[in-house]
């Protein structure tokens, strides 16, 4: 049959102006059609047969259409029927087996047709999304089921950005479906976003960057990575409120994750137990990328031999700047045609093994082929978005060295737990220039890039012994751990609407307590108006800076609630509300904050601290001038135009 679908023509001859292809185009498609005959003559009546006796996966590869154009389907209803009434027949059979990857609701009538209001086409677009998704299909993406704002003005706004993040999420994190569609730009490049008999191996077309991908010479990443990160939302209806979307603690989008990916398991499982072979539709994802069919071998394993041989490190950059190399560091690659595997042996550090597999992509073009050109389009396209470099800085180019500027290289992914790997968002991956690897690393959280150079300095011994690669990342322990995070985010927001409902009725020490839940998150703030109740109450009682530095000096661990007390000493030190009381504890009690490991604390501190720093506190400030967080530094300055002199004592 895949030979048979390679015969089909491309191109329609009717509307074909190329000169000299009219007559080609009419050849090809009197081929197709004489080679369809005969599998029809050898096939077709068998297939009726299976159909005939119940075979159900027989009648969806007949009757949906989109599974292989091969089959002449007039004997039987199908999803392509020139008669409208015989498409919806069809569809209603396929509803009836239930393969939910097969239905077809346009055919059926009953897809969703043009809404007006935005949000309403938007909540059935992500319903029927999620419907899908928790069948194993994820092939049924539509730019409608996204959000592209942050401050909701209803409560269902709120939901249908939360259900934005779970399909985004749950389309990260899947590892098998019967269909996936390409998010970076499906229709361009090729998908498996329909059901088909006769699929291949797929990876990314443009350059991986972890989960995310390179799109028009930079990474695309959307508006955030709710798998990873959570993203702030502000709620208009509620003036002074903020929530996270995604991450760890929203409970709602990690309860409805949880159910949608076990779900999309368990459903995949009931049709693989009902009919093995129901696993002809089964994709297998490696890494963040790359799809692979049921029992199919993947290319993208095979890399070629130049790859093998023992490698020394020979050069390294930081942001692009040379540094010093470690100290005997050697990788060591075996290429064959089944598998690629790379040890690196790494002062003190076990040595440990990746699979490298190519990712589908290859390096970009420098600019005027010329890596010094410019920083924004490179052999790693737009540099700013990746690294601390500026967008009007020449391109790097001792970094980029070994690769020609005219050509374009391979991208290698370093496959592992200490690579990528699907539950981090590490960036590790190669380009081979002649006998120099040129590795590229980012660890997660980071925006430092490394770059290294590895030179080739002798082949792989044949017998080689190399370290056992990890095992197959299983999904199963992440959905318990998302479980757990639910659970958790769960608990968390009951404690929190308790909490809400006797701010009004606690006493101090409560409300001083309750900062370890109910706080301000962030930095530049607008009082009252971002304040919570508590916090608000907190500022507004007199004496209470002697109760705070007190909480503070205990040293709790949570920065966020030192950074609340800080908020309580600043805004009573700027409204001159601090009593003779305070103003004997508050000055030394921000002396110590400027030390705290968290810059939010020391930067809340040091503003505070301007209304009592002396002379005597000079080295201090001078000290947080080099502090690593900008906003410290520029508020430390500050403080140092307002010291007050010391007094002389006669």
């Amino acid at each position: 049959m895949s030979r048979l679908e390679a015969l089909q023509p491309t191109t329609d001859e009717d509307h074909d102006e190329t000169p000299g292809r009219h007559g080609e185009a009419h050849r090809a498609k009197l081929k197709f059609e004489q080679a369809r005959a005969v599998f029809m003559r050898k096939w077709g009546a068998d297939l009726l047969m299976a159909i005939a006796k119940g075979d159900e996966v027989a009648e969806v590869i007949w009757r949906q259409c989109s599974t292989t154009p091969v089959i002449q389907r007039e004997a039987l209803a199908s999803t392509c029927d020139t008669d409208p009434v015989r498409r919806k027949a069809a569809a209603v059979r396929l509803r009836q087996i239930g393969f939910e990857a097969a239905l077809d609701d346009e055919a059926e009538g009953i897809a969703p047709g043009w809404i007006r209001d935005q949000n309403e086409r938007r909540r059935s677009s992500q319903a029927r999304t999620l419907r899908q998704m928790a069948s194993g299909v994820y092939g049924g993406w539509t730019l409608d089921n996204t959000h592209g704002g942050n401050a909701p003005h209803s409560q269902e706004e709120l939901t249908q950005i939360r259900h934005a993040a779970v399909i985004d999420a749950a389309s990260t994190w899947v590892r098998r479906s019967f269909t996936y569609i390409r998010r970076q730009d499906g229709s361009s490049y090729p998908s498996h976003a329909q059901l088909r008999l006769n699929r291949k191996p797929l990876g990314t077309p443009t350059l991986a960057w972890s989960a995310n991908v390179f799109h028009s010479a930079s990474p695309y990443t959307g508006p955030y990575d709710p798998a990873w990160n959570g993203f702030k939302v502000y709620l208009t209806q509620e003036m002074n409120r903020e929530v996270i979307v995604g991450g760890d603690r929203d409970a709602q989008y990690l309860r409805t994750l949880h159910e949608t990916l076990t779900r999309s398991e368990q459903r995949m499982d009931e049709w693989l137990r009902r009919d093995p072979r129901w696993s002809v539709f089964l994709l297998h994802r490696h890494g963040h990328h790359e799809w692979v069919p049921e029992g199919m071998h993947s290319p993208f394993t095979r890399l070629e031999p130049a790859w093998g041989g023992t490698w020394a490190l020979e050069k390294r950059f930081v942001n692009f700047a040379p540094i010093a190399r470690n100290a005997t560091v050697r990788l060591r690659i075996r290429a064959t045609n089944a598998q690629a595997i790379a040890q690196f042996d790494e002062v003190g550090t076990p040595a440990y093994a990746c699979e490298l597999r190519y990712s589908g992509a290859s390096s970009h073009r420098p600019e005027n082929d010329n890596h010094a050109s410019t920083a924004t389009s490179t052999a790693l396209g737009y540099l700013p978005a990746l690294a601390p470099i500026s967008p009007h800085a020449a391109g790097p180019v001792e970094p980029f060295a070994p690769m020609n500027p005219r050509a374009v290289y391979r991208q290698v992914l370093v496959q592992c737990p200490q690579g990528e790997w699907p539950d981090n968002r590490n960036k590790r991956f190669f380009f081979l220039a002649n006998d120099t690897l040129i590795e590229v690393i980012q660890a997660q959280n980071s925006r430092d890039l490394e770059i290294r150079h590895w030179r080739r300095t002798a082949p792989l011994p044949a017998k080689a012994r190399l370290a056992p690669l990890a095992q197959p990342f299983d999904l199963k322990p992440m959905l318990t751990r998302i479980e757990q995070q639910a659970t958790a985010a769960e608990q968390a927001d009951t404690q929190l609407a308790q909490l809400l409902a006797k701010v009004s009725s606690s006493n101090v020490d409560e409300l001083i307590a309750s900062l370890a839940q109910l706080r301000l998150e962030k930095a530049f703030y607008s009082p009252p108006h971002d304040f919570p109740d508590n916090l608000t109450r907190l500022t507004k009682t007199a004496h209470i800076a002697v109760k705070i530095c007190a909480a503070y000096r205990a040293n709790p661990p949570d920065a966020l609630q030192r950074f609340n007390f800080m908020v309580v000493l600043n805004v009573r030190a700027n409204r001159a509300l601090l009593t003779a009381e305070e103003l004997a504890v508050v000055p030394d009690c921000l002396r110590l904050a400027l030390n705290d490991e968290n810059a939010w604390v020391r930067l809340e501190a040091v503003d505070a601290f301007s209304h009592f720093a002396e002379e005597k506190d000079r080295a201090k400030l001078m000290a947080l001038q080099n502090d690593p967080d900008e906003d410290v530094r520029r508020y430390s300055h500050n403080a140092l135009n307002r010291l007050k002199p010391v007094k002389n004592v006669n």
